[in-house]
């Protein structure tokens, strides 16, 4: 089963964000917690967009949401507006990202 199948976004980003702080003094993950305030590496949070990207079928598409529309520090973000921002590049045409020239 997919976190397509499975309740979204939210689910599979919190799955995610419990096992990569699971050796962590964090307690468990919630959607008002501070992506910054988890201890996670940089690494992680790579890791955490590339899980989502390839889970949603989204190829480079929320990397380059975060990067362009508009430019997003994601540790400035909540686990719930981390979901909330995957939710609407899953929403949004795959043409191109709003915001961004064209190569």
């Amino acid at each position: 089963m997919t976190a397509k199948d499975s309740g979204g976004v939210l689910p599979f980003v919190t799955e995610i964000l419990d096992e990569l702080t699971e050796d962590l003094d964090v307690g468990g993950v919630g959607p008002e917690d501070l992506l910054a305030d988890l201890g996670l590496e940089s690494i992680s949070l790579v890791y955490l967009i590339a899980e989502v990207q390839q889970e949603f079928g989204l190829g480079d598409r929320l990397l380059d949401s975060l990067r362009w529309h508009p430019p997003t520090d994601v540790r400035a973000l909540t686990v719930g507006q981390f979901a909330e921002r995957t939710e609407q590049v899953i929403a949004a045409p795959a043409a191109g990202v709003p915001g961004r020239a064209a190569s």
